[in-house]
């Protein structure tokens, strides 16, 4: 009669025992587990439509200023997998915030493009300040006593320019924006501020599959501006 409190104790004991080594175990293993190495990061939004499937679509995250002023070029990370046993293309990319897309045989053309929309922004902006200086410095000015230049820059090289099609072979991936990918897709001419972490209305229409409509993230800077959002709403209408 004395041993069945003695055997009890000993099952309890293992029983505890052994829940503390499955409790120590799942503590090590989480420390290798994918959520421990979340970053504060927006790596896309996934979608399809008809046998086309959009796969990590984002806006790159802007470098050297916290947001994308109006008027501003940006660069769309994509991959396109077409699982159908027919070629089609994408031929549109709409949203209200910006007036156009193209796409460019490779990055440096894309790159040159948003440097010369950047430039020439910066120019109008110089232009628009110094104009009320100039005037006021003209009524004590003779037109006689200014000097005409005759010197002239050099033209500038004409820009690249892209194509508002991108053909999707049977049975292949396309991407943009990625460590393989050699072309890219600007959405042009922002019309309106856009932040880190705000998402926006894009529609991606394609000629035989249709149009599918995804709210695409914008990736968060990380660096030395650090992430800002949107004042108000982190969401962007069509």
């Amino acid at each position: 009669m004395s041993a069945k409190p003695s055997t009890v104790r000993r099952i309890g004991v293992g029983l505890v025992l052994a829940g503390a080594a499955l409790v120590s175990a799942g503590c090590a293993a989480g420390q290798h587990a994918a959520t421990a190495d979340e970053q504060s990061t927006m790596d896309g939004v996934n979608g399809d439509v008809g046998k086309i499937a959009l796969r990590g679509v984002a806006i790159v995250a802007p470098t050297g200023t916290p947001a994308y002023a109006p008027g501003s070029d940006v660069a769309l990370k994509i991959v396109i997998i077409n699982n159908s046993g027919a070629a089609d293309s994408l031929v549109d990319i709409k949203t209200s915030l910006a007036s156009g897309w193209a796409n460019f045989s490779t990055a440096a053309d894309a790159q040159a493009v948003i440097d010369a929309d950047q430039a020439g922004a910066e120019a109008t902006s110089t232009a628009a300040s110094s104009s009320a200086a100039s005037s006021s410095s003209s009524a004590s000015t003779s037109p006689s006593s200014s000097p005409s230049s005759s010197s002239s820059s050099p033209a500038a090289p004409p820009l690249p320019i892209g194509t508002q099609s991108v053909d999707l072979p049977p049975g292949v991936n396309v991407g943009f924006g990625t460590p393989t990918s050699t072309g890219a897709i600007l959405i042009e001419g922002l019309t309106a501020t856009v932040y880190p972490a705000q998402t926006i209305t894009i529609t991606f229409t394609f000629k035989t599959a249709g149009s599918v409509t995804l709210q695409v993230p914008v990736q968060i800077t990380d660096g030395a501006h650090g992430a800002t959002v949107p004042p108000l709403s982190s969401s962007a209408g069509e």
